[in-house]
C-alpha cells in the first residue's frame, strides 16, 4: 500500500513539473559572415537571442561563437546586454549586444568589455 501511495505521489510530482516547465526552444545558430549586418540584427531582434559562429580574423581556422541578445531580459541574473560587434558579409564590425556582468562603476558606466 505504501508503495502505491509513493508511486502516485511521484506521478503527481512529475505531472506538476511537466505543467510548469516551459517548452524547450533551441536558439538558432547562424554564421554572420554569410549575412548582412541588417540580417544579423533582425535575426537577433526576432529571436531575442541567437548563437553566432564565425572564424577568427586573428587566428587562422579558430572558430568563435557566442550568444548574442536583443535585450537584457535574455541575459542571466546579474548580467546585462552590452554593446559589441561581429563581422558580417558587408561590415567588418556590425554592432550587436552580448551578455556581461552588471558591475557598474561609480560614474554609472559599465566597465570596458574586453575581448581576447
Amino acid at each position: 500500500m505504501k508503495a502505491l501511495i509513493a508511486n502516485r505521489a511521484m506521478l503527481v510530482g512529475l505531472l506538476a513539473a511537466s505543467v510548469f516547465a516551459g517548452p524547450a526552444v533551441a536558439e538558432p545558430r547562424l554564421n554572420p559572415t554569410k549575412m548582412t549586418c541588417a540580417q544579423v540584427q533582425a535575426a537577433i531582434e526576432d529571436y531575442g537571442a541567437v548563437t553566432l559562429r564565425y572564424s577568427s580574423q586573428r587566428v587562422r581556422n579558430l572558430p568563435l561563437y557566442n550568444r548574442y541578445v536583443s535585450k537584457s531580459r535574455y541575459c542571466e541574473f546579474k548580467k546585462a546586454a552590452v554593446p559589441t560587434s561581429v563581422p558580417t558579409r558587408d561590415r567588418r564590425a556590425c554592432p550587436v549586444k552580448i551578455c556581461d556582468y552588471r558591475d557598474i562603476r561609480e560614474d554609472g558606466e559599465f566597465p570596458p568589455f574586453f575581448r581576447f
